[in-house]
């Protein structure tokens, strides 16, 4: 009689949605043989172990040795939860004997909105770009963060008191999947991570240029369209903690802009017109990575193939 031992859990936070955890011990069982007089499921084996965990039973539970297994949880509500690692025989009842209870291993949490996932750092990107190469005015709509430090980007609409002013509104989401990615994606040495979705979307934005001077706001709207012209990809870093993650490039595209006036004693010109950012993918939820794994496997050179005899 094998008693499972867990010793952890990864990772050990996870989202409150249920995702993919790796569980690591002892006393796995990870297969049994099959006897032709006794009845058993076939052509499909069940799982050789059952997790539960926070109370609900895992799913896709897989066993690729004695010492580790991944499973994808459920749903749970907020905390600390316990995980149970049950061994089962052939018929998928579980072995009297070999069951193990654990707490203190895991914990569920709700997504921390205050973290900077990688969408605000597009935005944030695109406003840097467009202050450093356009106008220092760039304000975006969807926020009111004020902050002390003057040379930090801006995201407060009340910039638009001081003309002449660039305002960015959105983003809309729309499904593309030429940028999708088509294979699993390599998670540590020789350890791919499969995840839920690969479709990526086009983040639609709204440019708006304002100002009160005829001529000022037409070479306004002049330059935007230069910017565009001359920047056709957006670059940001993978993780701006870590530069040697490297960087994406996303494909921008921006206008036509159409100008407008405004008949008020002011003299108010605007020009508006579409952005586009090609490619986005949403992620990993902000402050819980991981979410969307679903699967991992080795690589095949990494994999032992045993060969099996017929008779």
């Amino acid at each position: 009689m094998a008693v499972p031992t867990i010793t952890s859990v990864s990772p050990n936070r996870i989202y409150t949605g249920g995702q993919m955890i790796t569980v690591s011990g002892t006393g796995f069982r990870t297969r049994y043989a099959i006897d032709p007089a006794t009845p058993h499921p076939w052509p499909n084996p069940l799982p050789t172990v059952a997790v539960t965990v926070g109370g609900r039973a895992a799913r896709k539970v897989v066993v690729s040795s004695s010492t580790s297994l991944t499973c994808i949880t459920s749903s749970h509500d907020p905390g600390a939860v316990t995980v149970t690692v049950q061994n089962l025989d052939s018929m998928g009842v579980a072995i009297v004997g070999e069951t193990l209870t654990r707490s203190g291993l895991l914990t569920f949490v709700r997504v921390d909105l205050t973290i900077k996932d990688d969408l605000a750092r597009i935005i944030e990107a695109l406003v840097t770009e467009l202050s450093r190469q356009v106008i220092a005015n760039v304000s975006v709509t969807t926020s009111v963060d004020y902050g002390s430090d003057p040379n930090a980007v801006s995201f407060a609409g009340i910039d638009l008191a001081a003309l002449p002013a660039l305002c960015l509104s959105g983003p809309e989401g729309d499904s593309n999947r030429f940028y999708s990615e088509l294979r699993p994606t390599v998670e540590n040495v020789g350890v791919f991570s499969r995840r839920t979705t690969f479709e990526t979307q086009d983040l639609q934005f709204r440019l708006l240029g304002l100002d009160n001077s005829s001529v000022r706001g037409l070479n306004l709207h002049g330059l935007v369209t230069k910017f565009f012209q001359r920047n056709n990809n957006l670059v940001v870093s993978r993780d701006p903690s870590d530069t040697s993650k490297g960087e994406v490039s996303y494909e921008l595209e921006g206008g036509p802009f159409t100008t407008t006036s405004v008949n008020n004693a002011s003299d108010l010109r605007a020009f508006s017109g579409p952005i586009t950012i090609k490619g986005y993918q949403f992620e990993d939820v902000a402050g819980v990575p991981g979410q969307l794994v679903i699967e991992q496997t080795t690589e095949a050179d990494d994999i032992d193939v045993v060969g099996v005899s017929f008779s």
